[in-house]
This record gives C-alpha cells, structure tokens and sequence, in this order.
C-alpha cells in the first residue's frame, strides 16, 4: 500500500506537467512578453554543445566536482536511508511515531534550502562557502553525533542539525560546479559529476551497514561524518580557488556568448 500511493504523485505529476510545460520560450505562458522577446531574440548566441567526452575527462575541475559529489552524496543517502532504522533503535516508539520523527529533520533541511539558496543568489560571484560550510555543518553534527550517548531528544537535535547541513547544499550546488566548466563542457560534465554522486549513493548505505554490524547505527553515521568533512574542505579549499570559466562570466555579465 505504501508504494501504491507514493506511485500515484507522480502519476498525476506527469499529466500535469504534459499539459503545464512548454516545449520553447515561444510557448510558455508563464514568459512576460519581454521575457520571450529577449530569449528568442538571443536564443542564436548559445553555446553550442560541442565538448568531447575526453575533454571532460581531462579537466581536473571536474574531477575535484565529482569528489566532493561522491563524498556528499554517499552521506545524503545513507541519511535518509538509514534515519528510520536509526529511529527505532532510539525510540521504543511504534512504526508511525517513528515516521513522523524521521520527517523533522528533511523538513528543516527543505527550509535551509531555500533560505542557503537564496542568500547565495543575493551575494553572486563564486558560491564556494554556501557548499562547504553546509556540508562541514553537516559533516561535524554525525561526527559529533558519535559522542552524545542513545538519548532520543539529544540525537535528533544533531541529527536536525545534520539534515540541515547535508541538504542545505544543494541550492547553490549545480550553479557553483557548473561556473567553472566551460559551457560547451557543462552537458558532459554534469553527467559525469552526477554518476560519481550516484555511485555514493551505493557505498554509503554499504558502509553504514557494515561499520554497524554490532547494531549500532551511530557508529555508521559517525564514518560518513568524516566524508563530509573531507567534502567540505576540498569545496572550501581547492574548488573555492578556482576561477569561474570564462563563457560562464560572459554570461553572468549580460554579454552574448558566441558559439
């Protein structure tokens, strides 16, 4: 039954966004009239997509992009994945108890969202603090976690504390790592940052269960503590002194880029 109604969301989603997205700037109705004007006027000056898989693979930028992804993301998912269990072996508490505390913390953290993005949008140039200090925040609460004892009130407080950090970054991310790779790159690029991502998705979850073969889950969480840091200082430390690529300066200059 559970996974019967979160099948029916997307669902519904999807008809919506059948009849709600358009497929150019000429069709959407959400445009002011100057808005399409200036998109469609200038919608020749686009890069073109022309960077090669070997070039991408060649920049270092964007392997440094897919560390610090990799180590994010392997503490994101295996976050969320093993909050629950982490609940239970906290609280004696029923199933739906155990649900509604597991959720406090992604709701904070959808806030520190919108709030980190926003004063990243407002502050401009090289976003660099507003990925790493999420993700120390983050980093540090699951370390310190590790030294707070079973207490119930105490560990959700740090693990509050740590769905804001890991998930705080997210906002400013894509605009931060993709200020740095040229736009004829950026396609590649973000493909090959992404699986990296995605394959922390995979090891996270395998480590955590594997630390905490004694049952202890905050011994697992305590590991990924570390990832994050590790994430945190090479966002802060080597990506935070990277120049932002050049077409992406013309961009955010207002100049049209010439393909």
């Amino acid at each position: 039954m559970m996974f019967i109604l979160q099948g029916i969301p997307p669902l519904i989603l999807a008809v919506v966004f059948y009849f709600l997205a358009p497929d150019s700037p000429a069709k959407d109705r959400m445009l002011s009239k100057e808005e399409r004007e200036y998109l469609l006027e200038n919608k020749s000056t686009a890069v073109k997509e022309k960077g090669s898989l070997l070039e991408v693979i060649s920049n270092p930028k964007i392997w440094v992009f897919s560390i610090i992804y990799f180590l994010w993301i392997t503490g994101l998912y295996s976050f969320g994945l093993w909050m629950p269990s982490l609940m239970k072996q906290l609280s004696s508490m029923g199933i739906q108890a155990i649900g509604f505390l597991s959720a406090i913390p992604f709701i904070l953290a959808a806030i520190a969202m919108y709030v980190n993005a926003s004063w990243s949008d407002r502050r401009g140039g090289n976003r660099s603090l507003f990925v790493a200090i999420p993700l120390l925040i983050g980093g540090l609460a699951l370390i310190i976690e590790h030294f707070i004892g079973l207490s119930l009130v105490a560990n959700l407080i740090v693990l509050c504390v740590a769905g804001i950090g890991i998930c705080a970054a997210m906002g400013p991310w894509w605009a931060w790592a993709m200020s740095f790779v040229p736009r004829d790159q950026a396609g590649t690029a973000n493909g090959l940052i992404n699986l990296c991502g995605n394959f922390g998705g995979i090891v996270g979850p395998i480590v955590v269960g594997a630390v905490a073969r004694d049952g202890n889950l905050i011994n697992g969480f305590y590991i990924l503590g570390f990832a994050m840091v590790v994430g945190a200082l090479l966002a802060a430390f080597v990506a935070g002194r990277f120049r932002v690529s050049h077409s992406a300066e013309q961009e955010t200059s207002g100049k049209p880029v010439q393909a």
